[in-house]
């Protein structure tokens, strides 16, 4: 019941803000996990920081950005319309 009450209430304040804005948001976070990842273990596949050379590898890193982006913002416009029917099957009840 508590989860339910829970549930509806943020719902309704994600869906002021807007099926863009949740969806870009929510893919620019996990994109910018995405970059940082990449970037951390990029670092540490180098024998030392000299050999490490950012200009050379952030072309990669745009791609990878890029990538996981693409695929959050998918996954998250997928989650808007699950929990739309959540919402509106739970004020139903």
């Amino acid at each position: 019941m508590k989860d339910r009450e829970e549930f509806i209430k943020k719902w309704k304040i994600q869906r002021r803000k807007g099926k863009p804005r949740y969806v870009l948001t929510h893919a620019g976070l996990i994109g910018g996990y995405g970059l940082a990842g990449s970037i951390i273990g990029s670092i540490f596949l180098y024998n030392s920081t000299s050999a490490y050379s950012f200009g050379h590898y952030l072309p990669t890193y745009i791609i990878v950005f890029l990538g996981v982006l693409l695929i959050a913002a998918l996954k998250y416009m997928y989650e808007w319309g699950k929990n739309e029917e959540k919402f509106s099957k739970l004020l139903d009840e």
